[in-house]
C-alpha cells in the first residue's frame, strides 16, 4: 500500500523512482550512482562577499566588461602562486561551453571563473590577460590548457600571442622538425588521466580540503 511504500523509502524520490520508475528516462537516469558526495554538494561553500562579475577581461589588469562569464572570488594576491586551467568547448552546432578556472594554489581555493560559448581564439585571449593579471613575483601564471577538441586551436592561439608560461606535459623534450608539438604542450584528458584528475576532485570535494564556489561546477557534479 502506499503508506508501506512510504514508510519503505523513507520519503527518498530517488530511491522510489530507481524502483518503480514512471519512464525508461528516469529508470536509467536513477540507477547510476554519482560520482560526487551529493552531500559535500549541497554543503557548497558560499559565495565571497565582493565578488566581481564581468564578460571579458580587457587590456587592463582586472577590468572587466558588464556582464556574467567572468565571477571573480578573489583578486591576485601579492605572493600567492596562482594555475590556469583551460577546457575549451567542442564548438559543434550545439555551442558547447568553455571554461577558464583559476585555482590559488598558495590557499588551495578557487580564484576566479570564466564560463562562456566563445570561439578557441577568444578563449585563448581571456586565458593569457587572466594569466597576466594572476602573476606571482612578475611571472605569469601557469596556462593549463586541455589538447582535447578544440584545445589544439586554442593552445597555437596562445602561442601566437607570446604567452610562455604554459604547461608541458614532457618536460625537457624538444619539438623535433615535422613532429607533432600537441604530443608535448598542453594537458591530455585520457584513459590515464582522467581517472586520476576524476579521483583527486572527488576527494577534494567530498572531504571539504578545498574551497570550491562556481555554482556552475557544482550544477555539474
Amino acid at each position: 500500500c502506499l503508506q508501506t511504500q512510504r514508510s519503505r523509502f523513507k520519503a527518498d524520490l530517488g530511491r522510489f523512482d530507481a524502483e518503480f520508475p514512471l519512464t525508461w528516462q528516469i529508470g536509467f537516469a536513477t540507477t547510476g550512482k554519482p560520482v560526487f558526495d551529493q552531500a559535500a554538494i549541497d554543503d557548497w561553500p558560499e559565495v565571497p562577499e565582493g565578488t566581481r562579475y564581468g564578460d571579458l577581461l580587457e587590456e587592463d589588469a582586472g577590468a572587466l566588461l558588464p556582464g556574467e562569464d567572468w565571477e571573480v572570488y578573489h583578486p591576485p594576491e601579492d605572493g600567492h602562486e596562482y594555475t590556469v586551467g583551460v577546457d575549451t568547448a567542442s564548438w559543434t552546432a550545439t555551442r558547447d561551453y568553455a571554461c577558464i578556472g583559476i585555482w590559488d594554489r598558495t590557499m588551495e581555493r578557487q580564484a576566479a571563473e570564466y564560463y562562456a560559448r566563445v570561439t578557441p581564439d577568444v578563449l585563448a585571449v581571456q586565458a593569457c590577460r587572466a594569466g597576466r593579471w594572476y602573476q606571482c613575483r612578475g611571472v605569469d601564471a601557469l596556462l593549463v590548457i586541455e589538447i582535447e577538441n578544440h584545445g589544439g586551436a586554442t593552445l597555437a592561439k596562445v602561442m601566437e600571442l607570446g604567452f610562455k608560461s604554459v604547461y608541458c606535459r614532457k618536460m625537457g623534450k624538444a619539438v623535433q622538425p615535422g613532429a607533432n608539438w600537441l604530443d608535448i604542450w598542453g594537458w591530455s584528458t585520457n584513459r590515464e588521466t582522467r581517472p586520476l584528475m576524476v579521483t583527486a576532485v572527488e576527494e577534494s570535494i567530498r572531504n571539504r580540503v578545498h574551497f570550491w564556489y562556481s555554482r556552475r561546477l557544482a550544477r555539474e557534479c
